[in-house]
């Protein structure tokens, strides 16, 4: 495959990839918001405090595949890596390909496994 046709494609991926805001109420995009908000602020506890509310809503898959890449992203700057591994695992497996939130989790994995020098499985 020539350069140029693999540019057109990934265009074309990005072009049609689902969006999170597509997939998930507005409701829980305000919630995750105030969550992520306190993470870039470093305020790791409250931010999984603020996640741990989302435990009583009846999350869809892209819901709880948005709150797993969090929760995972929380234990990645507090160095808890196999934590980590295990919320960005259960965020792959509840996103669904060749949308936004199963490419951000999918780097995530390749950071997080780059950072304890493991190969992929």
């Amino acid at each position: 495959m020539r350069c140029t046709e693999i540019s057109h494609l990934l265009l074309y991926q990005a072009l049609h990839m689902s969006t999170t805001q597509d997939l998930a109420s507005q409701k829980f995009l305000n919630h995750i918001r105030d969550a992520k908000s306190l993470f870039n602020e470093k305020q790791f506890k409250k931010s999984w405090a603020k996640l741990g509310e989302l435990n009583e809503w009846n999350l869809n898959e892209t819901e709880s595949a948005l709150a797993d890449n969090l929760r995972g992203s929380i234990l990645f700057k507090v160095k808890n890596y196999d934590k980590a591994q295990k919320y960005f695992q259960r965020a792959l497996k509840s996103s669904t390909p060749g949308t936004e939130i199963n490419s951000q989790v999918r780097l995530n994995l390749a950071t997080l496994f780059f950072k304890q020098e493991k190969p992929r499985d």
